[in-house]
């Protein structure tokens, strides 16, 4: 699989962001030393290819995570919508979702997402991703997982490169390609959820609202109703019979 790794040039930027901070904001007594800007946050999303929804998807999780890397020593116990706490070794500590996965390092108390694995120091998609509510990916018909192996690289690791997997979800029976949100399906697609393979035929119940993908018949034709019509049979609503008028 193609590896992908952060732009060179954003990570100059940032650490120079993180230079200034430091000594434009002196650290106080119990404090981290500076926030990490939140340029760092955004930048894994805007540097990799992907569709605007994901894309999307990613910067809104770096602004949501963004109190994660405002840790304060002095916190009110966790509730509401955030009852979780992920607390960092210095004491810093984020309240985040109930499903959220704690994530913190030495310098960050931070989470993944409920669809997400916390390797290492950083966030990686799992098959979880795929039908989760609230996720990229909500239609759980929709359900085959595909990755790609990537790397994270910010304040939180150190700036140290972290090799994580980013996920997508395609139609079954479609074929993960390799770039994010790449799915290609080698037949026709069969509605919103379903791909056929070379040699299918994408047929509906009778009232349209369940599709299929069924074999093609020998001359090449669609079955009726998941039946090969042979002889002067025709297809009609009720299935293969005889043309109107004969027996």
């Amino acid at each position: 699989m193609r590896r992908r790794r952060l732009d060179g040039g954003v990570r100059d930027l940032v650490r120079a962001a993180d230079a200034k901070a430091a000594k434009d904001r002196p650290s106080r007594s119990g404090e981290p030393p500076f926030e990490a800007p939140m340029v760092d946050l955004l930048a894994r999303a805007l540097v990799l290819p992907m569709s605007r929804r994901r894309t999307v998807g990613l910067v809104a999780g770096a602004l949501l995570a963004g109190s994660a890397w405002r840790p304060k020593l002095a916190h009110a116990a966790c509730g509401g919508d955030t009852p979780k706490e992920c607390a960092q070794g210095g004491g810093a500590v984020v309240c985040v979702p109930s499903d959220y996965v704690c994530c913190s390092t030495d310098k960050c108390a931070q989470a993944c997402r409920g669809w997400q694995a916390c390797t290492g120091k950083s966030c990686s998609d799992t098959s979880k991703i795929c039908g989760y509510p609230g996720g990229p990916y909500p239609n759980p018909y929709i359900s085959k997982y595909c990755s790609i192996s990537s790397t994270a690289s910010n304040f939180c690791t150190n700036y140290q490169p972290q090799e994580i997997r980013l996920g997508w979800c395609c139609r079954v029976g479609e074929i993960c390609g390799s770039q994010l949100n790449d799915c290609t399906c080698p037949g026709v697609q069969c509605g919103e959820t379903l791909c056929c393979a070379r040699g299918e035929v994408c047929e509906s119940n009778i009232f349209g609202t369940r599709n299929a993908c069924v074999k093609k018949c020998d001359d090449g034709t669609a079955p009726c109703r998941g039946t090969c019509c042979e002889g002067d049979l025709i297809c009609t609503s009720d299935g293969c019979a005889c043309p109107s008028g004969s027996v």
